[in-house]
């Protein structure tokens, strides 16, 4: 893909081709490398999916995640418009998390929260838009949001950051 950046010059926009997939409890993305079957499990969210027939897709490089999701189970307090809520996440991220929760959130909702990290004084306050919502799960304890955050201070990043890759599962 070549993207005009000016008069006389061009960007290359890196692209991937592969056999595009998304989890349909948490939708992350699944790999190719995983597909040795028709049946497979969710690597992050342990889910059972019975995969289609795949098809090769082109897919913008900048579209695709790029920090590894890290199964944890931290508090989150946030308001909805119907009331004050306390939840789990499933996997968090440095870029987003996943929040088991059975209230719906519209996609695109973007809402405060407190994320409750071990052996901090204070919570982490964070700005998060909701980039899909699954209410509907065929099971029950993969019913969530998925949110990715869109403002958060540099220390608390950093902080976020060294919680997470000193985690077994994350390292």
């Amino acid at each position: 893909m070549i993207v005009k950046a000016g008069p006389d010059r061009e960007l290359n926009a890196k692209i991937v081709t592969r056999k595009k997939f998304h989890c349909p409890c948490c939708k992350v993305l699944l790999l190719e490398e995983i597909f040795t079957s028709p049946e497979i499990e969710c690597p992050f969210c342990s889910a059972s999916i019975k995969l289609p027939n795949l098809s090769a897709k082109q897919v913008e490089a900048d579209n695709e995640r790029r920090e590894k999701r890290c199964p944890v189970s931290l508090k989150v307090k946030y308001n909805t418009a119907e009331e004050f809520k306390i939840d789990y996440t499933k996997n968090v991220s440095q870029g987003g998390m996943l929040i088991t929760t059975k209230s719906p959130i519209k996609t695109g909702t973007k809402m405060q929260l407190e994320l409750f990290v071990p052996n901090l004084n204070e919570p982490i306050l964070l700005t998060v838009e909701v980039m899909h919502n699954h209410q509907h799960s065929f099971n029950a304890k993969h019913a969530g949001v998925g949110v990715r955050f869109i403002d958060i201070d540099p220390l608390s990043k950093s902080i976020l950051k060294n919680y997470l890759s000193a985690l077994t599962d994350c390292s």
